[in-house]
């Protein structure tokens, strides 16, 4: 064991152990969600009708599980060579980047929802967010390189170069998210305080 253990690439086994409890957690929330997704779908079934919002369900539960299981078995598979590596090494960037897609469209949609579905936000929204899924795409896909692990044959995607890379793709990812956080929480906020100015005027009324 211990000599087995000497000849892993240093951090290998910390990444092992990270990668693992990222799947323990993501399995132990789609159990854990699979009733409500059920309930979900036969209310949808019912009623005869496929929604935005169903459809965006559906395609973030199934491409977290496809980007996964990619993940993984470029990770933990050790048999790769490079005719294998070359076919493969793209494939879990590219489903990384299709969920990221997905789960940016449903913050977009709820914008756009809580602004009552203005035009503006739509035009606005619908420009920033394929600007920032091409920022996305140019940062996961230009100049990668194929990487088979020496002492481990796994592969993986590298930017050799050492331009642009992961840390640009979730710089862009986390901006946007911020972003359509904040403009959700200012829409709930003047609701909030539209509401309260009601009730006050309405007290106000009631006690004249």
């Amino acid at each position: 064991m211990e000599s087995h253990l000497a000849v892993l690439p240093e951090g290998y086994q910390v990444q092992s152990f990270l990668r693992i409890a990222a799947i323990s957690v993501a399995l132990y929330d789609y159990l854990e969600t699979l009733p409500t997704a059920w309930r979900f779908y036969n209310e949808q079934w019912r009623l005869r009708r496929i929604t935005v919002s169903t459809v965006l369900f559906t395609l973030l539960r199934f491409t977290s599980i496809v980007v996964l299981t990619l993940s993984s078995i470029g990770f933990f598979y050790d048999k790769f060579d490079d005719r294998l590596c070359k076919r493969f090494f793209l494939l879990p960037p590219i489903f990384k980047v299709f969920q990221i897609m997905v789960s940016q469209a449903i913050l977009g949609f709820r914008v756009y929802n809580l602004a009552k579905r203005s035009d503006k936000v739509l035009y606005i929204g619908t420009f920033v967010y394929f600007a920032t899924c091409s920022l996305q795409w140019v940062s996961t896909l230009v100049q990668r390189e194929v990487l088979v692990g020496e002492e481990i044959s796994n592969c993986r995607a590298f930017d050799k170069q050492g331009h642009l890379g992961a840390w640009a793709f979730y710089a862009v990812a986390i901006a946007y998210d911020i972003l359509t956080t904040l403009t959700s929480v200012s829409y709930l906020m003047r609701y909030k305080l539209t509401s309260s100015s009601g009730s006050v005027g309405w007290q106000h009324e009631e006690t004249g």
